[in-house]
């Protein structure tokens, strides 16, 4: 009678201790939101979560290489890339002397065809696996246009992560997670592989009106789907449709179809166990790069990207309840305006846009002549991934040159042009007390670093001949939102110092699971009364 009792204590303590947890995280990643983009006059789902939620408005990334695949990568495991290994985009395999993409992985095919995909260069756990971790019922999914943000996102034990193959214009997820598709998804992808079911229902044409401070038309916007409404969309073949498509805020659309059917589908949030939901939103950044942040594409598809988080907040209060459900808004990383545009208005950038072909062409040059003629090509001795500049350190001895005096040449050549502040070396990051310096040492990881890391100048764009791109450390391309919304969450806004890395120490705490030590990512206080212990 005593054990039972006791028995019945520590259930009782136990179902207590979680009885007011959200039993839903819903995580909403928007690629390319620089935090001033987003407004309380917002009237659907955006806006109410910067009117109600918790703001965090002095957020930004706590590191320098502001792209995508590191930027959703720090949200769920609490750590820089320093840390989770995820340095960019893309990595210099030094064993192959090639570049190769932060998710690709042979040995984990795509479900219905194309390269492989994993989190396998993942080097720390998220949110999702410490939920695991705790509770191995709880689900566990991430959905995105993107395969590298849902991957990142989902972590190393997800139980699936969804995205957009372009090649094949299906969504799907890689052999890492499953044999096979869902049925649900399979139906949400169609019996045509022509004519894509989610596809179906969009307009032959993006059109929208004027909106913004300037013309509609601007020299230096893309031409690539026209400069000027009406944008070609859905017409033409399937690779022509998906292309225009995924840079539109029709993709957008899409995602929240998908997530609102994985929802209803896998039944997350709809029993104790706490659930995971992780969706990010490209179109920001693919009509970003193509217009720029204040242009009438992406003043649009900002706008229509407000309608959909209110479609998915309302469909999530219907089926779960928002009592049970807590929600974070933030982004992977901001962006630099046009640079022709932001140089009328007092930008000090001297050369505001900088062909990163020709940069590279004339840097291959020099050191062709000065060092691998005729033996070898000069992309052999010296080679690039994103910011940073790698250099054979063999090829350079066996060529009969010390390595200091090919890194020492490159570095000069680099910081001869207008564009660059610096050219970073391991030495001089390791040496110098700069906030500059910490942000790229919170950036680089183990033998994937470089001998050189880039900085550029302030305003200034190292990339092509129209639209506008980020991947620098200052504050347009740092400075995110950070807004907690639903369960347990008192709103308010808060202009404390926080940063992406807090997200997951924030959440693990409510729902009373154990995370990692050491996590450089804090707490953030949500309700005089929010957090349990583990």
């Amino acid at each position: 009678m005593i054990l039972l009792a006791l028995m019945v204590s520590l259930l009782l303590g136990a179902t207590s201790a979680t009885a007011d947890s959200p039993r839903l995280i819903v995580v909403i990643a928007v690629d390319q939101l620089r935090s001033d983009r987003l407004s309380t006059s917002l009237p659907g789902g955006l806006g109410e979560l910067a009117r109600s939620g918790r703001v965090f408005s002095n957020t930004s990334l706590d590191h320098a290489a502001t792209n995508t695949c590191p930027g959703h990568a720090v949200m769920l495991t609490g750590t820089n890339p320093n840390q989770h290994g995820i340095t960019g985009n893309e990595y210099f395999d030094r064993t192959s002397w090639q570049r190769r993409y932060c998710v690709e992985d042979p040995q984990y095919p795509q479900l219905g065809g194309g390269e492989g995909r994993s989190p396998s260069r993942l080097q720390a756990t998220t949110l999702g696996d410490w939920m695991k971790d705790a509770d191995p019922t709880s689900r566990v999914f991430a959905v995105a246009a993107k395969d590298r943000a849902a991957i990142t996102l989902g972590g190393l034990h997800s139980d699936a992560a969804f995205w957009l193959n372009r090649d094949t214009g299906q969504f799907t997820s890689s052999e890492y997670y499953l044999d096979e598709l869902p049925q649900w998804l399979t139906r949400f992808n169609g019996d045509d592989p022509d004519v894509p079911a989610w596809l179906a229902e969009f307009p032959a044409q993006w059109k929208h009106p004027q909106r913004g401070p300037r013309a509609d038309d601007f020299a230096f916007e893309s031409d690539e789907f026209s400069r000027a409404s009406p944008h070609a969309l859905n017409s033409g073949d399937l690779e022509d449709r998906v292309s225009a498509t995924y840079a539109s805020p029709y993709i957008d659309q899409a995602v929240t179809s998908l997530t609102i059917e994985l929802i209803r589908q896998e039944q997350l949030g709809y029993d104790a166990a706490p659930d995971l939901l992780a969706v990010s939103y490209a179109a920001t950044d693919t009509v970003g790069h193509l217009y720029g942040p204040r242009s009438s594409e992406s003043i649009d598809t900002l706008i229509r990207l407000d309608g959909q988080i209110d479609r998915l907040l309302t469909t999530l209060d219907e089926l779960i309840g928002m009592e049970h459900i807590l929600v974070v808004l933030t982004a992977d990383h901001g962006v630099l305006p046009l640079p022709e545009a932001t140089s009328k208005t007092g930008s000090r950038c001297p050369q505001p846009r900088t062909g990163i072909i020709e940069l590279v062409m004339a840097l291959w040059w020099d050191v062709y002549w000065s060092f691998s003629a005729p033996f070898t090509g000069p992309w052999n001795l010296v080679n690039f991934a994103e910011s940073q500049v790698h250099v054979n350190l063999t090829l350079a001895a066996d060529l009969g040159y010390d390595p200091t005096t090919v890194i020492d040449r490159v570095e000069a050549l680099l910081e001869a042009q207008p564009a660059i502040q610096a050219a970073w070396t391991r030495q001089e990051l390791r040496q110098s007390d700069t906030e500059e310096a910490r942000l790229i040492r919170n950036s680089l990881s183990g033998d994937s670093s470089g001998e050189l890391y880039l900085q550029a100048k302030s305003g200034c764009l190292v990339g092509g001949d129209t639209g506008t791109g980020h991947g620098s450390l200052y504050s347009y391309d740092r400075q995110v939102p950070l807004v907690f919304y639903g369960s347990g969450v008192s709103m308010g806004v808060s202009d404390e110092p926080a940063a992406t890395i807090d997200i997951a120490p924030t959440i693990a705490p409510l729902l009373g699971i154990a995370q990692p030590p050491g996590l450089p990512g804090i707490q953030r206080q949500l309700s005089p009364s929010a957090a349990r212990q583990p």
